[in-house]
């Protein structure tokens, strides 16, 4: 609680990681030598919740993924020109932004499509004499 940085670097890069951009520019200069964030009081307000949840990570993305921004759609949407001509690159997230999928997630959600992903933890060893 002493150092506030900590934690808001922390909800910085989780909030890059299901976002697709951060809510400070600079994710690995946060100092006094980065860009100001986007939204100073949601990083605040986040910073003070992951310090309150004893720094639950669970917490956090829960509380993420099951926010209006987070659900919101990325295709384009009819009447949405006044906020593409205000706000291009999206910094008030009016919109979610459009981003790949990491090889792991497309692997994993061909297999749960087709109906072969095996759900259960961990798998077999690996041969140390590969």
């Amino acid at each position: 609680p002493a150092n506030p940085l900590t934690p808001r670097v922390a909800i910085n890069h989780v909030w890059l990681r299901h976002f697709g951009a951060p809510l400070g520019a600079t994710v690995f200069e946060f100092g006094a030598n980065g860009q100001p964030p986007t939204h100073p009081a949601l990083l605040d307000w986040l910073a003070r919740e992951l310090v309150a949840t004893d720094w639950s990570l669970k917490a956090l993305h829960r509380q993420l993924v099951t926010s209006e921004t987070y659900r919101l759609s990325s295709a384009p949407r009819t009447g949405a020109a006044p906020q593409r001509e205000r706000d291009p690159e999206n910094r008030l997230y009016w919109r979610m932004n459009a981003r790949r999928m990491e090889a792991e997630v497309v692997r994993d959600s061909t297999l749960a499509v087709a109906g072969h992903l095996q759900r259960q933890f961990s798998g077999p060893d690996l041969d140390p004499n590969l």
